[in-house]
C-alpha cells in the first residue's frame, strides 16, 4: 500500500459522510456511526435507566430506530444530540409501558415493598449515580445532558421539547434532591 493510501485510510470519514452513505444504502457506514456515538447514547440512558441491562436493550432499541428514520435527520444539530433525542423517547416509551403493566397491576406493586421502598437505598445514597437514580426522570434527564454530556440548557430544552426556564427549573431541582439525599 502506498503512503497516500495509507493517509487517505486514516483520515476519519464525517458524520455527515456516514449518514449520507448510510442512507443510500450502506449498512457498514451505519455500524461505523454505531461504534462512533453507541458510549454515548449508552451512558446517557445507564444513568436514566439505573441499571446496565435495562440500558443496554434501550441503547440498541435507540440505534434500531435511528436506522429507520435516519433518512429524517436534517443535520440541524450534531448527530449525537439527534440520536440523545431518540434515546428520550425510546425512554420514555419504556416508562410509559412499565407505567402501564404496573397500573394492571396495582395491587400487587402495592404489595411488594421492594417496588417502592425508597428507605433501601440509604447506604448507598453516597452513591452519587444511586443518587442520581432516585431522581424523578425528567430532573434526571435535564441533571445527565447538562453535568455530564454538557449540553446547554438550550440544546437540552430542544432535545426534551421544553423551555429553557423549565430546563432550568429542572437542574436546580436535580441539584437540590441529590445534595438531599447524599446528606441523609
Amino acid at each position: 500500500m502506498s503512503t497516500t493510501a495509507a493517509k487517505e485510510k486514516r483520515v476519519e470519514v464525517s458524520d455527515e459522510e456516514l449518514i449520507t452513505r448510510a442512507c443510500s444504502g450502506e449498512i457498514p457506514a451505519f455500524g461505523q456511526l454505531y461504534k462512533r456515538h453507541v458510549a454515548i447514547v449508552y451512558g446517557f440512558l445507564r444513568r436514566c435507566a439505573g441499571n446496565e441491562q435495562e440500558a443496554e436493550d434501550l441503547t440498541q432499541e435507540t440505534f434500531i430506530l435511528a436506522f429507520r428514520k435516519l433518512g429524517q435527520f436534517r443535520q440541524k444539530s450534531a448527530f449525537s444530540t439527534w440520536l440523545i433525542s431518540i434515546a428520550i423517547s425510546v425512554f420514555r416509551s419504556q416508562l410509559r409501558s412499565k407505567q402501564r403493566r404496573e397500573n394492571r397491576q396495582l395491587a400487587w406493586y402495592q404489595s411488594t415493598p421492594t417496588h417502592h421502598d425508597e428507605s433501601g437505598c440509604t447506604d448507598a445514597l453516597f452513591d452519587l449515580e444511586r443518587a442520581i437514580g432516585t431522581l424523578p426522570h425528567r430532573a434526571r434527564m435535564v441533571l445527565i445532558l447538562h453535568e455530564i454530556n454538557g449540553h446547554t440548557h438550550e440544546e437540552i430544552a430542544n432535545i426534551m421539547n421544553i423551555s429553557k426556564g423549565t430546563c432550568k427549573a429542572h437542574l436546580n431541582r436535580a441539584k437540590r434532591l441529590i445534595e438531599k439525599r447524599l446528606r441523609q
